[in-house]
């Protein structure tokens, strides 16, 4: 009897050590990262790459990136759910204007789950030239 209950016992102080553990550890993201390249014949690159962006799920980070010297500006745009069926739609942008090589950063709080749309541009000033298709990604 007494050994059935010492051995309960370990059994309890293992499972709430185990628990413990795991609470301490905090949360676990449910997030998903993302990242969307754009091509333009402009650019004399290899692959003719662009403009990058990405969306970082940890601490919501979206960046923008102008990859090639072509005088055009490097443009993320981004949506977040409930999406529009236009797909012209967006929420909001981050466009770099400076040159190859340069880059913008935005932090932005979305509420954990929300479903996020982001896609890279190539713009001439505020004309659109032309875009990646849209990834998805969650906060």
């Amino acid at each position: 009897m007494r050994g059935e209950m010492k051995t309960r016992n370990l059994i309890v102080t293992g499972i709430l050590s185990i628990a413990a553990l795991a609470l301490s550890m905090g949360p676990a993201s449910a997030g998903e990262s993302v990242s969307v390249s754009v091509t333009h014949p402009d650019c004399p690159a290899l692959l003719h790459v662009a403009a990058e962006g990405s969306f970082t799920n940890n601490g919501d980070l979206f960046y923008a990136y102008d990859v090639c010297t072509d005088g055009h500006s490097a443009v993320l745009q981004v949506d977040a759910s409930p999406f529009s069926t236009d797909p012209n739609h967006y929420d909001w942008k981050m466009q770099v204007s400076s040159g190859a090589g340069e880059s913008a950063y935005k932090t932005h709080n979305y509420t954990e789950g929300t479903r996020i749309a982001i896609r890279s541009c190539v713009y001439e000033g505020a004309t659109r030239l032309r875009c990646s298709g849209w990834e998805f990604g969650t906060a």
